[in-house]
């Protein structure tokens, strides 16, 4: 099941993959994949997409826009196994999405100082993993 996940974020970030893999081969950087996984109770993912659209979804959306980040996402998945609910940062390199994660950190926290409950993500999500990878050989899209 874990290579089915690893393999649904790939095909997820494939658009946004491509192009930062352009870029990559340009300045011959390999690029970073980081996907962390949670064991979330499955009653309340609907309200998790929500809180992560309105509240954490701009502002990965504004480190995108600013160059700290080349995207970023959410995934669930409504069957399978208990790691049902996955984030993901496509950065140029390690240090590069250390950077952007302690800047996600600092605007998140200062923006949302008391971030809505009932129940707090960690009362929702009892386990979780990261992952960082470099990626390799991988296809791009057709030469027009």
């Amino acid at each position: 099941m874990r290579r089915t996940m690893i393999a649904l974020v790939v095909a997820a970030v494939m658009p946004s993959l491509t192009a930062h893999s352009l870029r990559a081969q340009e300045s011959e950087e390999p690029g970073t994949l980081v996907v962390a996984q949670w064991k979330c109770n499955w009653g309340h993912l609907s309200t998790l997409v929500q809180r992560y659209d309105s509240l954490t979804l701009p502002i990965n959306q504004e480190l995108v826009n600013e160059g700290m980040l080349a995207a970023a996402g959410m995934l669930t998945h409504d069957w399978g196994d208990e790691w049902n609910v996955s984030f993901w940062w496509l950065a140029s390199d390690k240090a590069a999405f250390h950077a952007a994660w302690e800047e996600a950190n600092r605007r998140f926290n200062e923006r949302h100082p008391n971030p809505p409950g009932d129940p707090t993500f960690t009362e929702a999500c009892s386990e979780h993993k990261d992952t960082i990878y470099n990626y390799g050989p991988h296809t791009t899209p057709p030469s027009p």
